[in-house]
């Protein structure tokens, strides 16, 4: 399932027509990897991981650097 997800995405990512939402959505896995539940921090920082891995491009995206420093700056 995740790789068809990801196979998905690839070929958006290449066309440049990845969904507005995404930023949103790995701005949740960003602060669900921060989860006190173990295996939901161990999920979300997996699909993060592959996501970032995947599409390093997702990187220069605004609102999920700023999302990164935040949670940073919290667990500091």
């Amino acid at each position: 399932m995740t790789k068809v997800a990801i196979a998905n995405l690839s070929r958006q990512a290449v066309e440049h027509s990845l969904p507005d939402h995404i930023s949103l959505e790995l701005r949740n896995l960003l602060v669900f990897s921060c989860h006190r539940v173990t295996s939901t921090r161990f999920v979300a920082m997996e699909y993060l991981n592959r996501l970032i891995t995947s599409f390093p491009s997702l990187m220069c995206d605004p609102p999920l650097v700023y999302a990164i420093l935040e949670v940073l700056t919290n667990l500091r």
